[in-house]
């Protein structure tokens, strides 16, 4: 059996970038629903709300990314667009037994 030698991978430390390729990150106030914007935590870093940033490339791309998701995923609770005829076709619970349909009425459901 042969042994398989890896290369070692060196540890990227990018706050060890030429600050010239660093980027300003400003955090958001506000949430779109008017709340403060919570703290970014990444590793023993944190970024709070109202406050900007320069910071290496990599961790402004990871922080434009968590303020993105973050906001979109408030705005989707808020969302009317509900497919009401699919959650009518979808059973509430478990599966049903045996080979019967289960056909809720999504009309009971509050928006």
């Amino acid at each position: 059996m042969s042994e398989i030698t890896k290369k070692p991978v060196e540890a990227f430390d990018p706050w060890k970038t030429p600050k010239e390729t660093w980027r300003y990150v400003t955090i958001p106030e506000d949430d779109p629903t008017g709340l403060t914007f919570p703290t970014i935590r990444r590793n023993k870093d944190e970024y709070i709300a109202g406050q900007t940033y320069n910071v290496p490339a990599t961790v402004a791309d990871f922080l434009n990314e968590r303020i993105r998701v973050f906001n979109k995923s408030v705005v989707r609770l808020f969302q009317p667009n509900v497919d009401k005829d699919a959650l009518m076709r979808v059973p509430v619970g478990s599966a049903p037994s045996g080979d019967r349909t289960t056909v809720h009425d999504a009309s009971n459901i509050n928006a």
